[in-house]
């Protein structure tokens, strides 16, 4: 983590969630009774603040300033994965990802839904659409992510999840030919995978990365592309990635991986590159999120600057065409609050505003170069 505030840390998953009314057990999820209005659809959203985001390869969730998520839902999938119904009320966290969602609340509390293994230890398939399961924790967590699942890899990269926990520790689960999950095979619950303290974690495809308290990256898994920051063979093994020291946040795409250093300079590693490489024309980032092949920044004074894959105008300027160094996004009207990636765009807050660009949807959807405000009161629940 950075910047040592929750709601700034945002949450890409990786598969389209329909919010068509999520529903969430009233211990997981407290309606806040003191500060929100007991029938929350009374306030009319336009009147409410966009206060953090969560972008999924063709969609976008928004959490606004009563607790309530609103998505703008363009399918990319057949079966999306599944969400409970009624409303879920200030999620801490929302990853989604080979046909399993998992929401953190704000007290640390971890449910999950959808394809076997759920997590919770059952051996049966969630229902889709069902609801939310508990998995327990004597620990908050802090932070879920999952991973892409088989239907976007070029590999055969299983269905894990990972969590970390407030106390450092990471558990992972799930069905994993790669070593994705700290071990061989199937696990149906969280166990720990062996390795020191962690403050932020990143998985995509068939590997899983964590930054260690010591600012030492670890990563297992997949070799794929040198994902593990070298070459290597497919394992649970956990490896240090080299020339790494310093990083306090990291994010992964579909091809690379990349973290910040307490510097605000960016290094990437993945691609097939050989060692990991500093990114030219980022400095002073507190942030980084990534898409399928493209990943953004937001620095110090809350600008944001982009790289990687450009096709479907990811870099926010205006034009196509892939650069060798961070690009500024152009149409942004002040400081960014929040930043999060889907498969082919991105979104900001901004001042309790929304504003997206690149491509959002399936086969193009909707194509933006630069940024666009988006207006979320006609979106879904």
């Amino acid at each position: 983590m950075h910047d040592g505030a929750w709601a700034r840390k945002l949450w890409v998953v990786s598969i389209p969630v329909v919010l068509t009314g999520c529903s969430a057990d009233a211990t997981l999820f407290p309606d806040r009774e003191a500060e929100v209005d007991d029938d929350p659809a009374t306030v009319p959203v336009s009147f409410l603040l966009v206060e953090d985001v969560f972008a999924h390869v063709t969609q976008t969730c928004v959490t606004l300033s009563d607790g309530r998520v609103r998505c703008l839902g363009l399918g990319y999938f057949d079966d999306p994965p599944p969400m409970p119904s009624g409303p879920v009320r200030w999620p801490r966290a929302l990853a989604s990802g080979a046909g399993r969602t998992c929401i953190v609340d704000e007290s640390g509390a971890l449910a999950c839904a959808g394809r076997f293994p759920i997590g919770d230890g059952s051996f049966d398939e969630g229902a889709w659409g069902g609801p939310l399961r508990a998995v327990p924790f004597e620990t908050p967590v802090q932070t879920v992510v999952t991973n892409f699942g088989n239907d976007l890899a070029e590999l055969n990269t299983g269905n894990n999840s990972c969590v970390l926990l407030v106390t450092g520790d990471v558990h992972c689960w799930g069905d994993d030919g790669n070593g994705a999950t700290g071990a061989w095979g199937t696990r149906v619950v969280p166990e720990l995978v062996a390795l020191p303290p962690a403050i932020d974690i990143a998985t995509f495809h068939a590997h899983t990365c964590a930054v260690l308290a010591s600012g030492e990256v670890a990563c297992w898994g997949a070799g794929y592309m040198r994902g593990l920051g070298f070459e290597a063979e497919d394992g649970p093994e956990v490896t240090l990635v080299p020339g790494i020291s310093n990083a306090v946040a990291i994010a992964s795409s579909g091809s690379a991986t990349c973290v910040v250093l307490e510097d605000g300079m960016i290094r990437c590693w993945g691609a097939d590159l050989p060692e990991p490489v500093v990114v030219e024309g980022v400095g002073d980032a507190v942030e980084i999120t990534a898409g399928n092949r493209h990943f953004c920044a937001r620095t110090r004074d809350g600008g944001v600057r982009c790289w990687g894959d450009n096709g479907a105008g990811q870099y926010g300027r205006g034009v196509r065409g892939k650069a060798a160094s961070g690009q500024l996004v152009v149409g942004l009207p002040g400081p960014v609050d929040a930043l999060a990636a889907g498969w082919t765009h991105t979104c900001a807050a901004v001042s309790g505003e929304l504003y997206c660009w690149g491509s959002i949807g399936r086969q193009g959807g909707l194509l933006y170069l630069s940024a666009e405000r988006l207006e979320v009161s006609g979106w879904s629940l």
